[in-house]
């Protein structure tokens, strides 16, 4: 089609047609994209346009134009950049002057014509930019067409709404994406009726809108918020009963309601899909989106969970919205889905859990229901899932506590019904919730300790638990549970129906059996215990429990319990809580009857349950699930009992107590208990006389006695070698049998006492007495103690019986009655002899180790291969055994007394216990360290073995035994231990000196490494040590003993740290000489002995003097003699002969020796170095630079060669350059560009050659700088060196490129200079700004926000300010949105040079295309800098208001400085958090001007507030702006019609401009921040202070200007509710407003405020909330001098500021945290408010002559004398006037004299800096002792409170203000005595009162993990020695673990770092203090 022909139907009266032809050739064109370009090459767009608009067109003319639009603009998305006018004229063609048109287009029925219209509108939007965002305000519009497309019965139709929907969606572009958002209704339009749509539909849109909002991080909470409200979750909701496809939509006026039956999920599917597939899809669709709710309800990430502060049961926080969409579930607890939400949202939303149980309460009344039991469950899940401990880290710990108890409904009445209620399952789910909040509560408390939490915190935590578990679960619950388990088991509940006890409740409901109930009411019982520590013993008997436990185990497994594993827990519960019950309770014996007595029901529990394999299995000991057993219980029952000493061998009283006969024998047993309490002391007596009449019989025992050993140690509370008589038990045994002697019995008794016999150390006295009564025993026995006697008719065993036993027990028993130990050897080759072990580990080592000493007594020919034998049976045991039993056999071995006995380290044939012992001790250091204590005593047997040692051999061989002591990290010695070692090994005599190097090595190595301040040997050792190093040198320098020469390297480290005063004055010039020719290394001892004794040092510089060879050799030590005076004149005179040598160093810039740099100094002041030296110095160093040799020293010791060399000025010919700072700056700067790099090593000597840089520059002349730069380009690859690594150096870089800067303002200084450096083919400026702003790193960093790079960033602009002050042509338009990026509009040094920077570029017209309207990352997408567009676009009013952050906004009013000029300059402060008043200013008057912006919104922006804040300024343009923002407010507030909204706006305005009267007056600050306060209430009708200040606006016509806003009636405000409220109002607009003297004189003279103010804080109803904001005030005047001087004298505030700190009646009654808390805060203030008095009491009062008004804007200055005749006249003239106002409020009127200021104008603030050096020494006042005197009392007053309570940073500042008033005192003490009321104190006396009153011991434990060792023996003062001694004993191990663990630390946080840096501070200021004390 031609052109011509589709322009002739176009202007034709058929202009549609042409359309229609259009649209059939481009639908058959090949090249379209060419078709289209040429189509725009004529303009020809218009004309298709123009028929849309006729009236007359009909819909399918109107889809045919709008066919041929979509073509277009789909072609037009290919290239939108070069067409974009020509989008944007149809876009705005189509939806704004014709949008009615495409409005009929799409509410036409057909859908031929609708996807036309959807199909354009796609092709809008995908052209981008300003089309798109106008698409999205035509589908936002109010009409009802695009809701019915999305209800649309044709599937297409939807899918193109659904598609163009989608796009809009998925837009790469945020801005696009974030426009979307803002109009939520426009994707939510496709919810309704969802339900009824085809699967893949559903899906689709829920995956979609899953992925890119909820799970899209650019997405923020606030738009998810608005968008899931909780009627678009109540649409996903319903898709629960997702229904499909239908022919025909319901009329249901609420589809939207969950199907209340099964009827309508049974409607007709799709006719396409199967039941089956129906029924995937709809489980699909259910996965979905229960996903979907579950993310957005507990996802803080990415759901709407938001960190709340904390609880509220009125449910009004961050989180409301989370809580409308869950209590809009109808009965979630009946789905599983609605379980798991519920119970992850109160997971990640603990605070609405209150709420939400109240609207239950009609719910929880207990009932036999499938409802109620449900919503149990759903409770017991949410309490499970419930993490309180992470509350810890934005809430209070109430928080915590409130989580798991959250009070009514379930509280303990709730709980209590549910105990006591008729139904079985009514009380089980009750005690599961009762079960699961206890142990989340036990869970609760073991996370907070894992947090490292202080201990006061978790204190008052586990007491705020323990508190709310025994209010919550108290005594009727326990007698209700009690009830509950009676009821259960006991036999009574027969009586009742079997339709009572188990009725009959819903379809579902769980059938709990016997076990389910008694388990949780057991483990219930279990946790209460724990939690309150505190004994159930009152409402539950320990029979109950045992009957319990027999009943249960007597039935079937099927019969109780649903789970396997229940009826093994149930065993476990119970006995935990019987031992606990029993642990609580004293019990008697004297109970005939024995179903009633407690140890005959545990004895026969146990008896039975060791006839039960089930039970046996798992409750053992191994188990390490189980904590106790039957045999603990009876062991702690007989211990209440009183018979302590016999608990320990019941168990073998228990274990043969089984068989058929188990019940006789359990009575048996508990009559012998019954005989021993009675006969108790009885029987005591007779083992006394028993052994006494042994012993004169002369029939002792056949092993003798061993004598304890006992050693004290705090560490190492062990005692070996105690041998008990036999028990009582078996004197008891005795006499029931000798009355009733029954054979069951006997064998029984026999039984026990074999195992009784094997359990003892020493078994003599029992085999005695056993002999005696022989007719009570069995034969086995008799014949078994014959043989420990040894009687000679005993017949021998075969060894063919011994052998043929399995049991390693009868084995060896066998063997030993037999006396064929060839069975034991036997016994020794089987591989698997773990197999043979059965029975206690124990027993069987301590029956072995009887044999083995039973042997040995004897004196049995083969005992040494008999002790070999069992010794190797032992090592073998431990061999084959687990770890468990492994760590038996070591621990029984090491603790038997007879084994400590044979130990014999010194022997020269080992006997095989000692080899054995050595083993074992080896291994426990190795693997077993928590059973190192017990070797102890094998250790102390080795020293005293040592001592005595006299010979090699013994030596070695002791030696060798100490290793596993002093080489294992694990050591349990002591440092008195090793040093006692380490003693004895010095003492030894000469012939063992070669023996002893090796451990005395070792032991000097642990002596080196873990002595510290805190521990240090005697001075004995060091004397020692110091003696055997002078005696061993000789050797060492003749080559001899080789063996020695680690130990005296280690010697030569340690002596000079452990050398003292004392030793040092007793060492001999002999001594002394032998040290100077020992070498180099021994310098480190002679400098040491210098310091502690000058007198050496003389000697040592005279033998120097003498001995010239030894000089070179000696630099540390001559360095350390010229530092001190005795010596250092003669040492002066050796300089001379170290010319050489150090001139070599000098040369040499690659030797590191630290000590030379100090001689060269020394050699250069004394002249040693002539001139040609320090040339040659000078030059050797620049070529050694030159050729990037990198020195390995920092060259600070060529300044002063540069000075000398200035001094007496030289020949320069040998220098490269022919001046010697030029020199030294290529030598420097050679050094930068060869070395620096990223994070190198040669970090720090770059820093130094910048600073060297810095301080030699401004003395170089610039032409021969600008000359030798020019040199081989050397200008420009140093340049390029900084700039490639300073923009990515973060801690160098700053200073680098600083150094950059001086060099620059140092060559360009003219445009000569510019000249000169382009014709020598140099860099140009122009050509160092590209290679900045080219550089690869130079855009991440300028948009880089974190502070840690603001240093980088600030140099990088000071150096682009540099260059651009030289040449200002350099500065070009494209650079402005970089900056513009880069902005952050705050007041942080950065931002303000960023914006002089920009202020430049305005001046000279590089801002013509850009506006500064935006900055930061909103600048960075506006601009577009990371995309190929160069189009500008005007930001929208909207979108600047949207980066305004409100709180900022506040904050930056509040803290504006009324000084600052509008034109942006020097910097002024660092603060990041507040806007800059510059940049806003002009932002604010070019909104002003914009009249699309809503006259509201600007307001509520903070024009109003900005606008009130420059009438305070004393800058006249600032002034003016500020004025003409409230002008242009109040026309746009005129021109409104929202009469409602902008009245108080408008009147707010009016008053404050009426109360000026047509002056140019200036706000006063304390009526500034009234104002502020009010403006931001007038956007927060809810608020409660709102109608407060709505009518403090509305009742005046004027702000009286000179009085303090609404103070009475805020102070004493009769609301009932909210006079709280109104207090706290009015203390912070003063806190923050009173600022400068005249808002001083305001409040004071104000209704006494000074006055009222301060009586708060001893007010009997202010809680610490108000105190600290009274405080705040206080603060806010005492920073006034004249405010300062008058509250510290007529107020007398030093005598009412620790009244503060003191609790009041309300405040009492409030929980220890709130306390503490409070008191944090109250004692910061308070510190802060003594720091503005001292900071104020200090400071002169200003002498500025005074304005005569200080309130105007320009004020005219008098003189002094005209300022007092004005004052006295008009003060005079006031009183008459005035009566009601105090003098102070007429001076300000009248501008007095006496009225001081702090704020000056920029001209008085210049005139007095220049004066202010002169008076610098006058401007500190001395103080008034008596002021000084108060001062310090109150300091010392607080002091236990600031430190208990106040943060690390607020205690520095509190121990600097001690610091400060201390110092005052003692200056004053030594001054003259100037007036009467001066009063001369002792600073000795003065020192100890502050010493004495201090509190030291809160300050160690508050510093105690920063302080190094030499700082806690400081801190400690008089009790460092006590503390000493305890440190030394000690064992070593933690101390060398720490020191190898050092390095293994993680990394940390912000916030533990900002913790570091503020206990450092503290750390200084208290150390800083100590030394001010002289301590």
């Amino acid at each position: 089609m031609k052109m011509k022909e589709l322009m002739t139907d176009l202007w034709s009266n058929t202009p549609v047609e042409g359309v229609r032809k259009f649209n059939t050739h481009i639908a058959s064109c090949e090249d379209k994209k060419g078709f289209i370009k040429y189509f725009f090459k004529y303009s020809w767009c218009s004309e298709i346009l123009r028929p849309f608009g006729k009236p007359s067109i009909k819909y399918g003319q109107l889809k045919a134009i709008v066919e041929c639009l979509t073509a277009v603009l789909t072609n037009l998305s290919l290239d939108v950049d070069k067409h974009k006018e020509v989008a944007l004229k149809i876009t705005v063609h189509l939806l704004e002057k014709k949008g009615a048109r495409m409005q009929e287009l799409l509410m036409d029925g057909r859908a031929d014509r609708i996807k036309t219209g959807l199909k354009c509108l796609k092709a809008m939007a995908c052209t981008g930019g300003e089309q798109a965002c106008k698409v999205i305000e035509f589908l936002a519009k109010p009409h009802e067409c695009f809701s019915k497309i999305a209800k649309h019965f044709d599937n297409t139709v939807r899918e193109c709404y659904i598609e163009l929907l989608f796009y809009f969606l998925t837009s790469d572009n945020p801005h696009i994406l974030d426009q979307f958002l803002m109009k939520p209704e426009v994707l939510l339009s496709i919810f309704p009726g969802l339900r009824y749509k085809q699967s893949e539909e559903v899906l689709l849109i829920l995956n979609s809108l899953y992925k890119h909002i909820l799970m899209n991080p650019n997405v923020t909470k606030k738009r998810k918020i608005l968008m899931f409200t909780p009627e678009t979750v109540r649409h996903l909701k319903n898709l629960y009963s997702w229904v499909g496809p239908r022919k025909k939509l319901p009329k249901s006026k609420d589809e939207t309601e969950l199907p209340k039956s099964k009827d309508e999920t049974e409607l007709p599917k799709s006719e396409d899909k199967t039941d089956n597939e129906n029924e995937e899809a709809g489980k699909e669709i259910t996965r979905t989106v229960f996903k979907f709710i579950l993310t957005l309800c507990s996802s803080h990430e990415h759901g709407l969970v938001m960190r709340s502060s904390g609880f509220r049961r009125s449910g009004h926080n961050l989180n409301s919205s989370i809580y409308k969409i869950i209590s809009d579930m109808n009965k979630p607890w009946e789905t599983t889905d609605g379980v798991l939400l519920m119970s992850h949202a109160f997971a990640a939303c603990p605070e609405l859990l209150p709420k939400y149980l109240d609207s239950l309460k009609n719910l929880l009344f207990p009932r036999s229901s499938v409802a109620f039991v449900s919503l149990m469950e759903m409770l017991v899940e949410i309490v499970k899932l419930q993490k309180p401990w992470q509350l810890m880290e934005s809430q209070k710990w109430q928080s915590v506590v409130s989580c798991i108890f959250p009070g009514f409904p379930l509280n303990q009445n709730f709980y209590l019904r549910l105990c006591q209620s008729e139904h079985r399952t009514v009380r089980y789910v009750g005690c599961t919730l009762m079960l699961a909040v206890l142990r989340k509560t036990k869970e609760t408390k073991e996370e907070l300790k894992k947090l490292g939490l202080p201990n006061d915190v978790l204190e008052k935590v586990e007491q705020k638990f323990t508190k709310e578990v025994s209010n919550t679960f108290g005594k009727q619950i326990l007698n209700s549970l009690t009830d509950c388990w009676k009821y259960t088991i006991n036999s009574t509940c027969s009586n009742r129906s079997e339709e009572e006890e188990n009725p009959k409740i819903e379809e579902g409901d769980v059938n709990i059996q016997l076990t389910d109930e008694i388990l949780i009411i057991a483990e219930f019982l279990n946790h209460y215990s724990d939690i309150l520590a505190s004994p159930v013993v009152e409402v539950l008997c320990p029979l109950d429990v045992l009957n319990t436990i027999l009943y249960v185990s007597s039935l079937k497994s099927e019969e109780l319990t649903r789970s396997r594993s229940a009826k093994k827990d149930f065993w476990v519960a119970c006995l935990d809580l019987l031992y606990k019950i029993i642990s609580q309770k004293k019990f008697t014996v004297g109970v005939e009857n024995l179903e009633e007595n407690i140890y005959h029901a545990i004895i026969k529990t146990n008896s039975h349950f060791l006839r039960s394999s089930e039970f046996t299995s798992y409750c053992t000991r191994e188990n390490k699930d189980v904590k106790y057993n039957l045999e603990d219980v009876l062991s702690v029952a007989l211990d209440k009992t009183g018979i302590t000493d016999d608990a320990e061998n019941i168990r073998y009283w228990l274990k043969h107590i089984t068989g058929p006969n188990y019940v006789k024998l359990s009575t048996f047993l508990t009559h012998i208990i019954q005989q021993t309490v009675r006969s108790y002391n009885h029987y005591t007596d007779y083992l006394i006389e028993l052994k006494e009449k042994f012993t004169k019989q002369g029939s002792l025992p056949f092993l003798v006695d061993v004598e304890p050993v006992i050693f004290d140690n705090k560490q190492v509370p062990v005692i070996l070698g105690y041998n008990k008589p036999f028990s009582r038990f078996v004197l008891a045994a005795v006499d029931l049998l000798t009355a009733n002697p029954d054979d069951e019995y006997k064998q029984y008794f026999s039984s026990v006492l074999s195992d009784c016999i094997h359990s003892m150390y020493n078994p003599g006295l029992l085999v005695l007495f056993l002999i005696e009564k022989i007719s009570l025993i069995s034969d086995d026995l008799k014949t078994y103690l014959w043989h420990f006697v040894s009687h000679p008719e005993l017949p021998k065993n075969e060894s063919r019986e011994v052998l043929e036993e399995a049991d390693l027990t009868k084995v060896l028993k066998m063997s030993f009655m037999a006396q064929d130990f060839t069975s034991l050897n036997a016994l020794l080759d089987t591989e698997n002899i773990q197999y043979a072990v059965r029975g206690n580990m124990r027993l069987i080592v301590l029956q072995i180790l009887l044999y083995l000493f039973v042997e040995r007594e004897r004196a049995n020919v083969k005992v040494i291969p008999v002790s070999k034998t069992y010794a190797e049976i032992l090592k073998k045991l431990y061999v084959a055994s687990d770890e468990e039993n492994g760590v038996v056999v070591i621990k029984t071995v090491l603790e038997h007394p007879r084994v400590l006995k044979v130990f014999t380290p010194a022997g020269s044939n080992k006997s095989p216990i000692t080899s054995l012992t050595q083993y074992f001790i080896g291994t426990v250091f190795e693997k077993y360290p928590d059973v190192s204590l017990y070797t102890y005593p094998y250790y102390l047997k080795m020293l005293s073995s040592l001592k005595s040692a006299s010979k090699k051999g013994p030596f070695v061989r002791i030696s060798s035994g100490l290793s596993p002591f002093v080489n294992s990290e694990n050591t349990i010695l002591s440092y008195d231990d090793v040093e006692e070692l380490c003693l004895v090994c010095l003492k030894l005599p000469g012939n063992l000196s070669t023996s002893c190097s090796p451990v005395l090595y070792q032991l000097v190595s642990i002596l080196q490494s873990v002595t510290t301040p805190r521990k240090q040997p005697q001075e004995e050792t060091v004397h020692l040590l110091f003696n055997k190093y002078l005696e061993w040198t000789v050797s060492k320098k003749g080559g001899k003993h080789k063996s020695r020469n680690k130990l005296l390297v280690v010697m030569e480290d340690f002596l000079p740290r452990i050398m003292t005063t004392k030793i040092a004055q007793q060492i001999t010039h002999g001594e002394l000489q032998r040290l100077l020719h020992w070498g180099p290394r021994s310098a480190d001892i002679c400098c040491q002995l210098i310091k502690l004794h000058h007198p050496h040092g003389v000697y040592f510089a005279s033998r120097i003097k003498e001995n010239i060879e030894t000089i070179p050799d000696q630099a540390q030590l001559i360095s350390v003699l010229l530092g001190c005076e005795e010596s250092n004149n003669i040492v002066r005179e050796v300089l001379p002969k170290l010319h050489e040598r150090v001139k070599e160093w000098s040369l040499t810039v690659t030797d590191g020796s630290e000590y030379f740099e100090e001689l060269f100094l020394e050699c250069l002041k004394a002249g040693v170095f002539d001139s040609g030296d320090l040339i040659d110095i000078y030059r050797k160093t620049y070529e050694l630079t030159d050729k990037k040799v990198l020195p390995r020293r920092k060259l600070t010791y060529l300044l002063p060669v540069y000075k000398k060399i200035n001094e007496n000025p030289v020949s320069m010919s040998k220098l490269p350059f022919k001046d010697s700072g030029v020199c030294l700056l290529h030598i420097l700067l050679n050094v930068m560009r060869a070395g620096y790099k990223k994070g190198g090593k040669n970090t720090a000597l770059m820093l130094s050659c910048c600073h060297l840089v810095e301080t030699v520059l401004p003395e170089v002349d610039s032409d021969l700088l600008k000359v030798s730069f020019a040199q081989n380009k050397f200008w420009f690859f140093l340049v390029k060196q900084v700039l490639r690594h300073g923009l990515i150096d973060v801690k160098a870089g700053p200073v680098m490129i600083n150094s950059l800067v001086i060099l620059i303002r140092a060559m360009y200084i003219n445009l000569y200079q510019v000249d000169v450096m382009e014709s020598h083919n140099d860099l140009s400026l122009y050509t160092i700004y590209q290679m900045i702003i080219s550089h690869t790193q130079y855009l991440p960093l300028m948009f880089q926000r974190e502070a840690e790079w603001d240093k980088l960033k600030e140099s990088i602009v000071e150096l682009q300010q540099t260059i651009i002050d030289h040449n200002k042509s350099i500065c070009l338009e494209e650079h402005v949105p970089v900056l513009l990026g880069a902005y952050g509009a705050s007041m942080s040094a950065v931002d303000q040079k960023i914006l002089r920077l920009l202020h430049i570029y305005e001046e000279i017209g590089a801002m013509n295309r850009y506006n500064p309207l935006l900055w930061g990352d909103a600048a960075v997408a506006h601009f577009g800098l990371f995309t190929s567009t160069k189009t500008y676009e005007e930001p929208k009013s909207n979108q600047i208001i949207g980066l305004l952050k409100g709180d900022k906004m506040f904050k930056t009013c509040c803290s504006f400085d009324v000084n600052l000029p509008l034109e942006p300059g020097d910097v002024y402060g660092d603060d990041r958090t507040i806007y800059d008043m510059r940049f806003l200013l002009p932002l604010m008057l070019h909104l002003s001007e914009d009249e699309n912006l809503l006259e509201i919104d600007f307001a509520e922006s903070g024009a109003v507030a900005v606008g009130f804040t420059c009438l305070s300024s004393h800058q006249k343009d600032i002034w003016a702006a500020g004025a003409t923002i409230l002008k242009r407010v109040v026309d746009k507030m005129n021109k409104s019609r929202h009469v409602r909204f902008k009245l108080p706006w408008q009147w707010v305005i009016t008053i404050v401009v009426s109360s000026f009267d047509g002056k140019e007056l200036r706000l006063p600050s304390v009526v500034l921040h009234f104002l502020l306060l009010a403006t931001r209430l007038l956007s927060c009708p809810q608020d409660p202070m709102y109608f407060i200040i709505l009518k403090s606006i509305f009742i005046r016509p004027t702000l009286d200007l000179v009085r303090v806003p609404q103070f009475n009636r805020l102070y004493t405000s009769e609301d009932v509710f909210d006079n709280r409220v109104h207090m706290l109002f009015l203390l912070n607009f003063l806190s923050t407003g009173v600022r400068f003297p005249e808002d001083f004189y305001i409040c004071d003279k104000t209704a006494a405020t000074p006055t009222l103010i301060i009586s708060l804080l001893q007010s009997p109803t202010a809680d610490y909330e108000i105190r600290e904001q009274t405080l705040k005030v206080l603060e806010s005047i005492v920073s006034i001098p004249v405010g300062a001087h008058d509250l510290v004298n007529k107020y007398h505030i030093l005598m009412m500021l620790p009244m503060a700190l003191k609790l009041t009646s309300s405040q009492s009654v409030e929980d220890d945290d709130c306390v503490s808390a409070g008191l944090a805060s109250v004692t910061a203030a308070v510190v802060r408010v003594l720091a503005a008095i001292w900071s104020s009491m200090i400071t002169v009062k200003d002498t500025v002559t005074c304005l005569s008004n200080r309130l105007l804007l320009n004020p005219t200055v008098k003189r002094k004398r005209d300022e007092d005749k004005d004052g006295s006249s008009d003060a005079s003239s006031s009183d008459d006037e005035d009566s009601d106002e105090g003098p102070a409020l007429k001076k300000l009127k009248s501008g007095d004299s006496s009225i001081d200021t702090t704020e000056k104008t920029s001209e008085s603030k210049t005139k007095e800096t220049k004066t202010s050096s002169d008076s610098q020494e006058n401007r500190v006042k001395r103080l008034q002792p008596l002021f000084v005197e108060d001062y310090m009392n109150c300091l010392l007053c607080i002091a236990t409170d600031v430190i208990n309570y106040a943060s690390p940073e607020y205690a520095a500042k509190y121990i600097g203000l001690v610091s400060c008033a201390l110092d005052h005192l003692l200056k004053s003490s030594l001054r003259e005595v100037e007036t009467l009321h001066t009063v001369a104190q002792n600073p000795d006396v003065v020192k100890e009162r502050v010493y004495s009153a201090f509190p030291w011991e809160p300050l160690q434990k508050c510093l105690e993990d920063t302080l190094t060792e030499s700082e806690l023996v400081r801190i400690l003062g008089s009790r460092v020695e006590e503390c000493m001694q305890a440190w030394k004993k000690e064992p070593l191990s933690e101390q060398l673990k720490q020191k190898q663990n050092a390095d293994c630390k993680s990394e940390s946080s912000l916030e533990q770092k900002k913790s570091a840096l503020n206990l450092l501070e503290l750390k200084t200021s208290a150390f800083n203090l100590l030394s001010l004390l002289g301590k």
